[in-house]
């Protein structure tokens, strides 16, 4: 299980304190859905992960704690990593706006972005996985904004995949400073990333034949 906490470091710093780093004191309850037992929970070690954006790709290392009485570890990642992801949410965020909304081939696009992060290696493989991550969890998305905020003005259920994509990324930016305090908000409410796999419980039966966008 992993948790997401708010940190004022960079990855720069948070990388160069390793395991001098001022990680979150230990739950005093364990947080996993099958035990909740008011026990407070153990450290047990660290483990290492690789984090990349532009002009920083090192392994960063990860606080583990143990719960004594259901045996099952929680890892604390801190608020400018996405779960299972290596790059960083403002890269991911910036490849996949830029190719839903291009007006230009795919080549190109990709060609002017990787002029302006010529040290990142995101090819089109990398573009089409968070896409199609994306199309399949447009319902997800949605379903954690009006958790976080039951007033927001999300986009006509019948509008097409990609302009309802774009809609949703533009309220993302209206609404926060930074994709990283999103995902840590967006964390809390659904207890998984905004790019997390897709979730049965999430009926979008009805637009499992559609093809994603790119």
């Amino acid at each position: 299980m992993q948790q997401i906490f708010s940190t004022q470091t960079t990855p720069e710093e948070y990388e160069k304190q390793g395991i001098n780093y001022s990680f979150p004191k230990a739950p005093s309850r364990c947080p996993q859905p099958d035990c909740k037992m008011p026990i407070k929970l153990k450290k047990h070690g660290f483990y290492s992960r690789h984090y990349i954006k532009a002009g920083f790709c090192k392994k960063i290392l990860i606080r583990r704690y143990l719960c004594p009485y259901c045996g099952k570890t929680i890892s604390f990642l801190p608020h400018f990593c996405i779960p299972h992801f290596q790059y960083c949410g403002e890269l991911i965020v910036r490849y996949i706006y830029s190719t839903i909304a291009r007006d230009s081939p795919l080549n190109i696009c990709l060609a002017t972005l990787r002029k302006v992060f010529a040290d990142i290696c995101i090819e089109r493989q990398h573009v089409y996985y968070y896409n199609k991550r994306v199309c399949e969890n447009l319902v997800h998305i949605q379903h954690g904004l009006r958790q976080i905020d039951p007033n927001v003005s999300l986009p006509a259920g019948d509008l097409e995949k990609r302009k309802k994509a774009i809609e949703i990324f533009d309220i993302i930016e209206e609404r926060y400073t930074s994709i990283h305090i999103f995902n840590e908000n967006f964390f809390t409410q659904v207890q998984k990333s905004f790019l997390a796999p897709r979730i049965n419980n999430f009926s979008i039966n009805s637009e499992k034949n559609e093809a994603f966008f790119i």
